[in-house]
C-alpha cells in the first residue's frame, strides 16, 4: 500500500526504505541513517516527508541542517526522527554528531550561567538526510547510512 507513495528507483530501495521504515519502530538504536539522493525534482522531499510523518509527525517534517552540534542534539531531544531537507553538505563535525546519534552517543556541555557545571545529553535516533549530491562523504556517515535513489 506504500509503494504508490514513494518514488524510488528501483524494488530493492523500495525495500531499503521499508526496512528502514520499520527499524524506526524499535525502541532503541542502533539505527541506520537514510539518505535520499537524486535528481532536482525527483520528489526526495516528498518521500522525507511522507517516511517521516508514519513515525514521528512532528512539525516540521523536515528542516534545515543544524548549525552546530548543540543544535543537533537539541532537535534530537524533541523528535524520535532527525529529518533534515535539501541538503547540499554536511558539515564534518555535523557528520560526526549524527554518527553518535545515530548509533548511541552522548553530548556534553556546560550548563548555562555556570563556570563548572555540564549537561549531559545521550540519543539514540532515526536519521533522514536528503540532498542532490552525495552526502555520504565522510566514510564512517557512508557505514552507518542507507542511501536510495
Amino acid at each position: 500500500m506504500l509503494r504508490p507513495f514513494l518514488n524510488v528507483g528501483s524494488e530493492t530501495d523500495f525495500k531499503l526504505l521499508a526496512a528502514w521504515l520499520i527499524g524506526c519502530f524499535h525502541p532503541r538504536g542502533p539505527y541506520p541513517i537514510l539518505i535520499l539522493t537524486g535528481e532536482q525534482g525527483g520528489a526526495k522531499s516528498t518521500t522525507a516527508k511522507v517516511l517521516r510523518s508514519l513515525i514521528d509527525p512532528a512539525n516540521p517534517l523536515g528542516r534545515s541542517s543544524p548549525q552546530t552540534e548543540q543544535d543537533l542534539v537539541i532537535v534530537a531531544k524533541h523528535n524520535h526522527v532527525l529529518a533534515f531537507d535539501n541538503l547540499s553538505n554536511i558539515k564534518p563535525a555535523i557528520a560526526d554528531a549524527l554518527c553518535r546519534i545515530s548509533t548511541g552517543g552522548g553530548f556534553g556541555t556546560r550548563n548555562l550561567h555556570t563556570d563548572s557545571e555540564e549537561v549531559l545529553f545521550d540519543a539514540t535516533r532515526p536519521c533522514l538526510l536528503n540532498g542532490i549530491p552525495d552526502l555520504a562523504n565522510r566514510p564512517d556517515l557512508a557505514d552507518r547510512a542507507i542511501i536510495v535513489t
